[in-house]
């Protein structure tokens, strides 16, 4: 992390993943932050809290939260990671392939009632109430199909006009979709 009213000195680096990194999440307090790297891994870090480095040349280090379950309620700015208690309704159990596209969208009608836009195993886009908490894929929601293969990304406009970008996979196509009440 570094600080952008600061040069953008090094204030100190999350470590832990297995994998590479593939999204991040800041809560709104901005006291947390969840990342997911391409490992399936979800973690929290305390954004509040450093410790040493390994060594003493080395960067400070955030501090992994223990208890993550503490943070079911926690509000998010931004919604990337799939595997969150935010998108946990959005996972059909035994769904094939990997869960790697989710975003939110903001409904237009009502800005305090947001979207959650999953991307489905068959090529589906799947749109829930946020937050979709339900028991795992139990969580009512719309379906739009378009893409041949999973969709690998998805984007929302963050000015609420309701559209949405979704990228295949491997079909390489990218898809703009307008979401309407």
């Amino acid at each position: 992390m570094y600080d952008a009213k600061q040069a953008y000195q090094l204030r100190g680096c999350c470590r832990g993943h297995t994998g590479a990194l593939r999204g991040v999440d800041w809560s709104e307090s901005g006291a947390y932050l969840q990342s997911w790297c391409d490992a399936g891994e979800t973690r929290y870090w305390t954004m509040t809290a450093l410790k040493p480095g390994p060594t003493s040349t080395s960067p400070q280090e955030y501090q992994l939260q223990s208890k993550p379950f503490t943070l079911l309620k926690e509000p998010w700015a931004t919604m990337t990671c799939p595997l969150v208690w935010a998108a946990r309704g959005a996972w059909r159990e035994n769904e094939e392939g990997e869960r790697c596209a989710v975003a939110r969208l903001t409904d237009l009608q009502n800005p305090t009632k947001p979207w959650l836009v999953a991307g489905g195993s068959k090529g589906e886009i799947r749109v829930f109430s946020y937050p979709a908490c339900q028991l795992t894929g139990s969580a009512q929601h719309f379906t739009a199909l378009g893409h041949s293969y999973m969709p690998t990304a998805i984007a929302c406009d963050e000015r609420g006009q309701g559209a949405l970008l979704s990228a295949g996979g491997e079909d390489l196509t990218v898809m703009q979709w307008r979401v309407r009440t």
